[in-house]
Protein backbone atom coordinates (compact mmCIF):
# COMPACT_ATOMS: atom_id res chain seq x y z
CA UNK A 1 0.00 0.00 0.00
CA UNK A 2 1.31 3.45 -0.92
CA UNK A 3 1.92 5.85 1.94
CA UNK A 4 -0.84 8.25 0.86
CA UNK A 5 -3.46 5.47 1.03
CA UNK A 6 -3.24 5.29 4.83
CA UNK A 7 -5.75 8.12 5.55
CA UNK A 8 -8.24 6.56 3.14
CA UNK A 9 -7.86 3.21 4.92
CA UNK A 10 -8.64 4.85 8.28
CA UNK A 11 -11.68 6.58 6.79
CA UNK A 12 -12.87 3.26 5.35
CA UNK A 13 -12.58 1.62 8.77
CA UNK A 14 -14.50 4.49 10.34
CA UNK A 15 -17.41 4.42 7.92
CA UNK A 16 -17.68 0.77 6.91
CA UNK A 17 -18.38 -2.41 8.89
CA UNK A 18 -16.75 -4.54 6.23
CA UNK A 19 -14.08 -6.90 7.55
CA UNK A 20 -11.48 -6.34 4.85
CA UNK A 21 -10.56 -2.68 5.63
CA UNK A 22 -10.28 -3.45 9.34
CA UNK A 23 -8.08 -6.49 8.66
CA UNK A 24 -5.80 -4.37 6.47
CA UNK A 25 -5.70 -1.71 9.19
CA UNK A 26 -4.68 -4.26 11.85
CA UNK A 27 -2.07 -5.81 9.55
CA UNK A 28 -0.60 -2.39 8.88
CA UNK A 29 -0.57 -0.92 12.39
CA UNK A 30 -0.62 -3.83 14.86
CA UNK A 31 3.15 -3.80 15.42
CA UNK A 32 3.29 -0.01 15.87
CA UNK A 33 0.35 -0.03 18.30
CA UNK A 34 1.92 -2.80 20.37
CA UNK A 35 5.31 -1.10 20.46
CA UNK A 36 3.75 2.23 21.47
CA UNK A 37 1.87 0.61 24.34
CA UNK A 38 5.04 -1.22 25.42
CA UNK A 39 7.17 1.94 25.31
CA UNK A 40 4.62 3.94 27.32
CA UNK A 41 4.45 1.26 30.00
CA UNK A 42 8.23 1.07 30.26
CA UNK A 43 8.45 4.86 30.40
CA UNK A 44 6.12 5.17 33.38
CA UNK A 45 6.33 1.80 35.11
CA UNK A 46 9.76 0.48 34.06
CA UNK A 47 8.06 -2.89 33.57
CA UNK A 48 5.69 -4.21 30.93
CA UNK A 49 4.33 -7.73 31.55
CA UNK A 50 3.24 -9.37 28.30
CA UNK A 51 -0.21 -10.02 29.77
CA UNK A 52 -0.70 -6.33 30.51
CA UNK A 53 0.56 -5.29 27.08
CA UNK A 54 -1.85 -7.74 25.42
CA UNK A 55 -4.79 -6.39 27.40
CA UNK A 56 -3.95 -2.76 26.69
CA UNK A 57 -3.48 -3.43 22.97
CA UNK A 58 -6.95 -4.96 22.90
CA UNK A 59 -8.27 -1.89 24.71
CA UNK A 60 -6.75 0.35 22.02
CA UNK A 61 -8.69 -1.55 19.37
CA UNK A 62 -11.86 -1.27 21.45
CA UNK A 63 -11.37 2.48 21.83
CA UNK A 64 -11.09 2.80 18.08
CA UNK A 65 -14.27 0.77 17.49
CA UNK A 66 -16.51 1.94 20.32
CA UNK A 67 -19.29 4.48 19.84
CA UNK A 68 -19.78 3.39 16.23
CA UNK A 69 -16.07 3.78 15.37
CA UNK A 70 -16.05 7.44 16.40
CA UNK A 71 -12.30 7.60 17.05
CA UNK A 72 -11.62 6.39 13.52
CA UNK A 73 -14.16 8.78 12.04
CA UNK A 74 -12.67 11.67 14.00
CA UNK A 75 -9.18 11.07 12.64
CA UNK A 76 -8.26 13.94 10.29
CA UNK A 77 -4.78 12.70 9.40
CA UNK A 78 -3.67 13.31 5.81
CA UNK A 79 -0.54 11.15 5.75
CA UNK A 80 0.71 7.86 7.09
CA UNK A 81 2.93 9.59 9.66
CA UNK A 82 -0.04 11.64 10.86
CA UNK A 83 -2.12 8.47 11.21
CA UNK A 84 0.63 6.89 13.31
CA UNK A 85 0.79 10.03 15.45
CA UNK A 86 -2.96 9.86 16.02
CA UNK A 87 -2.77 6.19 16.98
CA UNK A 88 0.13 6.96 19.34
CA UNK A 89 -2.12 9.48 21.12
CA UNK A 90 -4.84 6.85 21.54
CA UNK A 91 -2.29 4.34 22.86
CA UNK A 92 -0.89 6.86 25.34
CA UNK A 93 -4.39 7.69 26.59
CA UNK A 94 -5.14 4.02 27.18
CA UNK A 95 -1.90 3.48 29.12
CA UNK A 96 -2.37 6.64 31.22
CA UNK A 97 -5.95 5.64 32.12
CA UNK A 98 -4.69 2.21 33.15
CA UNK A 99 -1.90 3.61 35.33
CA UNK A 100 -4.21 6.19 36.90
CA UNK A 101 -6.72 3.49 37.83
CA UNK A 102 -3.95 1.33 39.32
CA UNK A 103 -2.67 4.25 41.39
CA UNK A 104 -6.18 4.98 42.68
CA UNK A 105 -6.61 1.38 43.75
CA UNK A 106 -3.33 1.35 45.67
CA UNK A 107 -4.05 4.48 47.72
CA UNK A 108 -5.58 4.07 51.14
CA UNK A 109 -5.88 0.29 51.11
CA UNK A 110 -8.77 0.42 48.67
CA UNK A 111 -8.57 -3.28 47.89
CA UNK A 112 -9.06 -4.18 51.52
CA UNK A 113 -12.20 -2.04 51.67
CA UNK A 114 -13.54 -3.67 48.53
CA UNK A 115 -12.86 -7.15 49.90
CA UNK A 116 -14.61 -6.34 53.17
CA UNK A 117 -17.71 -5.08 51.35
CA UNK A 118 -17.93 -8.11 49.07
CA UNK A 119 -17.28 -10.93 51.54
CA UNK A 120 -20.74 -10.41 53.04
CA UNK A 121 -22.39 -11.08 49.65
CA UNK A 122 -23.73 -14.54 48.91
CA UNK A 123 -22.04 -16.68 46.29
CA UNK A 124 -23.39 -16.27 42.78
CA UNK A 125 -25.12 -19.38 41.49
CA UNK A 126 -27.48 -20.24 38.63
CA UNK A 127 -27.47 -16.80 37.09
CA UNK A 128 -30.03 -17.83 34.47
CA UNK A 129 -33.11 -19.97 35.18
CA UNK A 130 -36.14 -19.08 33.02
CA UNK A 131 -38.21 -21.92 34.55
CA UNK A 132 -37.85 -20.68 38.13
CA UNK A 133 -40.68 -19.34 40.29
CA UNK A 134 -41.18 -15.55 40.66
CA UNK A 135 -39.59 -15.71 44.11
CA UNK A 136 -36.60 -17.60 42.75
CA UNK A 137 -36.23 -15.19 39.86
CA UNK A 138 -36.24 -12.29 42.31
CA UNK A 139 -33.38 -13.92 44.18
CA UNK A 140 -31.57 -14.53 40.88
CA UNK A 141 -31.93 -10.85 39.94
CA UNK A 142 -30.45 -9.91 43.31
CA UNK A 143 -27.60 -12.37 42.73
CA UNK A 144 -26.95 -10.80 39.33
CA UNK A 145 -26.95 -7.33 40.88
CA UNK A 146 -24.54 -8.36 43.65
CA UNK A 147 -22.29 -10.10 41.14
CA UNK A 148 -22.11 -7.17 38.72
CA UNK A 149 -21.71 -4.65 41.54
CA UNK A 150 -18.82 -6.71 42.89
CA UNK A 151 -17.17 -6.79 39.47
CA UNK A 152 -17.64 -3.04 39.09
CA UNK A 153 -15.85 -2.44 42.39
CA UNK A 154 -12.96 -4.77 41.66
CA UNK A 155 -12.22 -4.34 37.96
CA UNK A 156 -9.69 -1.60 37.29
CA UNK A 157 -7.50 -0.37 34.49
CA UNK A 158 -7.96 0.83 30.97
CA UNK A 159 -10.14 -2.17 30.07
CA UNK A 160 -12.53 -1.86 33.03
CA UNK A 161 -15.73 -1.03 31.12
CA UNK A 162 -14.97 -3.55 28.40
CA UNK A 163 -14.30 -6.33 30.92
CA UNK A 164 -17.50 -5.55 32.81
CA UNK A 165 -19.45 -5.90 29.59
CA UNK A 166 -17.69 -9.18 28.78
CA UNK A 167 -18.52 -10.60 32.23
CA UNK A 168 -22.16 -9.58 31.86
CA UNK A 169 -22.39 -11.15 28.42
CA UNK A 170 -20.63 -14.32 29.58
CA UNK A 171 -22.27 -14.95 32.96
CA UNK A 172 -25.59 -13.12 32.88
CA UNK A 173 -26.56 -13.34 29.21
CA UNK A 174 -24.86 -16.69 28.57
CA UNK A 175 -22.84 -15.73 25.50
CA UNK A 176 -19.92 -17.86 24.34
CA UNK A 177 -16.45 -16.39 23.92
CA UNK A 178 -16.84 -16.59 20.16
CA UNK A 179 -20.13 -14.68 20.29
CA UNK A 180 -18.55 -12.03 22.51
CA UNK A 181 -15.64 -11.74 20.09
CA UNK A 182 -18.11 -11.14 17.26
CA UNK A 183 -19.85 -8.52 19.40
CA UNK A 184 -16.53 -6.64 19.48
CA UNK A 185 -16.10 -7.22 15.72
CA UNK A 186 -13.17 -9.54 16.25
CA UNK A 187 -11.04 -6.91 18.03
CA UNK A 188 -10.80 -9.34 20.97
CA UNK A 189 -10.10 -12.96 20.13
CA UNK A 190 -12.02 -15.77 21.90
CA UNK A 191 -8.76 -16.97 23.48
CA UNK A 192 -8.08 -13.51 24.90
CA UNK A 193 -11.61 -13.42 26.34
CA UNK A 194 -11.08 -16.81 27.99
CA UNK A 195 -7.77 -15.63 29.47
CA UNK A 196 -9.29 -12.41 30.82
CA UNK A 197 -12.19 -14.31 32.39
CA UNK A 198 -9.78 -16.80 33.99
CA UNK A 199 -7.67 -13.99 35.51
CA UNK A 200 -10.64 -12.08 36.88
CA UNK A 201 -12.35 -15.22 38.12
CA UNK A 202 -9.26 -15.84 40.26
CA UNK A 203 -9.23 -12.24 41.51
CA UNK A 204 -12.91 -12.35 42.48
CA UNK A 205 -12.44 -15.73 44.16
CA UNK A 206 -9.58 -14.33 46.26
CA UNK A 207 -11.88 -11.71 47.78
CA UNK A 208 -14.80 -14.05 48.39
CA UNK A 209 -16.95 -13.72 45.24
CA UNK A 210 -17.81 -17.05 43.62
CA UNK A 211 -18.07 -16.99 39.83
CA UNK A 212 -20.30 -19.65 38.23
CA UNK A 213 -19.01 -22.05 35.62
CA UNK A 214 -19.91 -21.24 32.02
Amino acid sequence: MARDEAPELVRSCGTSCEENPWRRFVDRYAYRIRMTVLQNLLRFERRAPAETVDELVQEVYCRLLQHDRRALRDCRARSNSAVMGYLATVCSSVVVDYLRACATLKRGGAMGQVASAIRSSQAVEDLSDPAASPERNFMLREARRIFLDSCARVFVGASRERNLEIFKLAFVDGWTSREISERFEGAIKPGSIDSMIHRHRRLLSEIGVAVPER
